[in-house]
């Protein structure tokens, strides 16, 4: 068991090559959720969601000082 401090972030990546998915983004969706994290679908490639991904990631930390 994790203790509440814990972020856990869910990344699907390389959503720029559509014809290769092994995980739909429902599958996704539903692990992320049964984990209690976050969710995203990225590409290092292009960019997708990365900063994203990192800024929501910076909200959290700053939330789970206070």
């Amino acid at each position: 068991m994790r203790g509440d401090e814990v972020i856990i972030i869910v990344a699907a990546n390389k959503v720029d090559l559509t014809d290769h998915w092994k995980v739909s983004t429902e599958e996704g969706i539903a692990l992320a959720t049964k984990l209690n994290a976050m969710f995203f679908e990225t590409s290092a490639k292009d960019g997708t969601n990365v900063k994203t991904l990192f800024n929501e990631l910076a909200k959290k930390l700053i939330g789970a000082d206070g």
